[in-house]
């Protein structure tokens, strides 16, 4: 594979325009593809214990899934304002405004008659190498408006599909339990052991503004593992047994409000790493993945 973006038309939604597929590939070919429908991340493709491709999204495959769709929550990756602007978003073909060897940059602007308050959404997705997803997050409101972000991704280890051993952990200081906060030494997530994603979600909270990790889901069967930092203040793991997948989505506790002609910012990354077994740990070889145990 080319190690630089490709463009590739993806289709023509219902009332006639175009949409295109961006794929970024990274310096071990594996790569993601980012549409401009709705700049959704439809795929990210990583070579998994078998030295096969395998895609971590339980995304769609067709447009016209995206465009039937009656939420966005499948490979999303759009900044959020408030109330239904996410969905809105969503449906919409997005301006690319900028691509370079391992980005793109796509923006959306909606006017006062769709969402209440006129607002330009820019979302720049980056794809590095030790396969790293970055994705920063702007908004930036006509007027005054309350606004925040939400930033989800559907992700499927099994590629049976299926929720068996799924396990997760965090690496914040507070969790949600039936709506209050409450300290994360206080539950079994205490000294960041994993536990296993179950029927119900969980969501975890973070203190501060900067960048920071914020939580790992894993798989011993799969032997895969995905990395959640960002500087937005929680983080939510919801199995969805549906699509056999898990949804983590990273959002803001609170809105900000902001003036006319003000930019809000925001950024989210994955990790996507493969496991090492007891033996690769004993007689450890040179690698670019981390190892856990």
């Amino acid at each position: 594979m080319e190690q630089s973006i490709k463009e590739i038309p993806f289709g023509v939604t219902a009332d006639g325009q175009a949409v295109q597929l961006f794929r970024i590939p990274n310096s071990t070919n594996d790569y993601v593809e980012v549409s401009t429908y709705g700049c959704s991340i439809k795929s990210v493709f990583i070579h998994n214990r078998r030295g096969a491709l395998q895609n971590m999204l339980a995304g769609f495959e067709t447009l016209a899934e995206y465009e039937q769709a009656s939420t966005p929550i499948c490979g999303i990756a759009a900044g959020a304002a408030a109330g239904d602007y996410a969905r809105l978003l969503g449906h919409k073909v997005w301006k690319v405004e900028e691509t370079g060897d391992n980005y793109v940059l796509m923006s959306c602007a909606t006017s006062a008659e769709e969402s209440g308050c006129a607002m330009t959404v820019g979302v720049r997705i980056m794809w590095v190498n030790l396969n790293r997803l970055v994705v920063d997050l702007y908004v930036t409101p006509e007027q005054q408006a309350a606004v925040n972000f939400a930033c989800q991704f559907p992700f499927r280890m099994l590629e049976s599909g299926g929720l068996d051993g799924y396990v997760t952990r965090t690496f914040c200081a507070i969790t949600l339990v039936e709506g209050e906060m409450c300290p994360i030494s206080d539950t079994a997530y205490a000294d960041m052991a994993f536990q296993p994603v179950e029927g119900s979600s969980v969501t975890f909270i973070s203190g501060d503004d900067e960048v920071k990790p914020m939580a790992e889901l894993a798989n011993v069967q799969a032997g895969l593992a995905v990395s959640a930092y960002g500087n937005l203040s929680s983080l939510r793991v919801e199995p969805q047994p549906q699509l056999g997948s898990v949804l983590v989505s990273q959002s803001m506790m609170r809105e900000v409000t902001l003036g006319g002609g003000e930019t809000l910012s925001g950024r989210v990354i994955y990790g996507f790493d493969k496991l090492l077994t007891k033996e690769e740990l004993e007689n450890p070889e040179p690698s670019c993945f981390g190892g856990f145990c």
